[in-house]
This record gives C-alpha cells, sequence and structure tokens, in this order.
C-alpha cells in the first residue's frame, strides 16, 4: 500500500529543490558583489540593484518554501515508516493470537480449566490490543497526506485489521459463552 521507499525519494527531491534554491541565492550574491563592484554586466547592459534585490527576495522565497517540503515530507516518511511498522506488528500479534486460540482448543479434563484458558485469552487479547490503537492512532495522523486511492487502500486495510480482531475476539467469547 504506502511504500516507504517511495517516500525517501519524494524526500530526496525535496532535498535536491532545496539544494538548487541555495545554488541560486549563493550565485546571485555572487553576482550582486560583483557587479556592484565592476558596475556593468558582462554582455554589456547596465546592473540593476533592484532587479538583483528582487530575484534574491523570489529565490529566497523559493528556498523557505523548499525548506518546509523537506521538513514535512521528512515527517510523512517517518508516519509511512511507523505505520508500515505498526500494520506488520498488529498482523503478527494477530497471528500469534490465532496460533494461541487454536492450541487452546485442544480438549482438557475440565470445562472450568478450559474457561480459565479462554478467559486469560480474552486479557491477553485486550493488552494486545494497544497494538491496533497505535495503528489507528498513526493511520489517521498520515491519512491527510495520502492521496485518494492512498486514503482508501490504507483505510481498507485498518478496517480489516479490525474486523479480523473482532471475529477473533467474538470467536473466543462464542466458545466460553459454550463452556
Amino acid at each position: 500500500v504506502l511504500n516507504p521507499t517511495d517516500m525517501a525519494k519524494q524526500v530526496e527531491e525535496a532535498e535536491h529543490c532545496r539544494q538548487s534554491a541555495q545554488k541560486q541565492i549563493s550565485s546571485i550574491s555572487k553576482q550582486d558583489q560583483a557587479n556592484g563592484d565592476v558596475g556593468i554586466i558582462a554582455n554589456g547592459s547596465a546592473y540593476d540593484p533592484e532587479s538583483m534585490q528582487r530575484l534574491s527576495c523570489q529565490w529566497t522565497a523559493a528556498l523557505w518554501d523548499a525548506v518546509g517540503t523537506v521538513h514535512s515530507k521528512e515527517a510523512q516518511l517517518q508516519l509511512v515508516i511507523d505505520y508500515d511498522r505498526q500494520t506488520q506488528k498488529a498482523q503478527v500479534t494477530f497471528e500469534k493470537l490465532s496460533a494461541e486460540l487454536v492450541a487452546l482448543r485442544c480438549p482438557v479434563e475440565s470445562s472450568f480449566v478450559e474457561e480459565q484458558r479462554l478467559r486469560s485469552f480474552l486479557r491477553t487479547m485486550e493488552q494486545e490490543r494497544t497494538v491496533l490503537g497505535e495503528l489507528i492512532q498513526t493511520h489517521s495522523q498520515l491519512s491527510p497526506y495520502l492521496s485518494s486511492p492512498e486514503k482508501a487502500s490504507a483505510q481498507a486495510q485498518v478496517n480489516r485489521t479490525q474486523r479480523d480482531w473482532r471475529e477473533l475476539e467474538r470467536s473466543v467469547e462464542k466458545t466460553l459463552h459454550n463452556v
């Protein structure tokens, strides 16, 4: 769905723009100093300090925009990395809990023991629920930066994870009710 490598490329592109703007400002500054001493530009036209000042201001504004974009893209990259990590963690946790539930369904000597094991399992699920909370929180922070297709895909992924979790929990509760 969301690829940290693609987001890292966007950070690199924004950084390249920032560096280009910085080079332009430096070049204008050097040219301004040289022309201030000479008074005539190499092609024979007169030096216009006001035009140079306007050009410098425009490039400075572009530099600040690029700096802001770099910071924004870096923050978005971190959110994508966090989202990816939390999605994987939620999946691993779900798979671990599913395997534990399969093991719990092995026959036991008494319904009391089975009930205790299932209640313990539900407590474990509740403790592990923080994984879902972190995923949902990161998704909500990341969502405003996503395109419509990315947003829909990420939302579907979160919904699927929540649905799987609820189904597992309902299965345990149903089994517990039947004990």
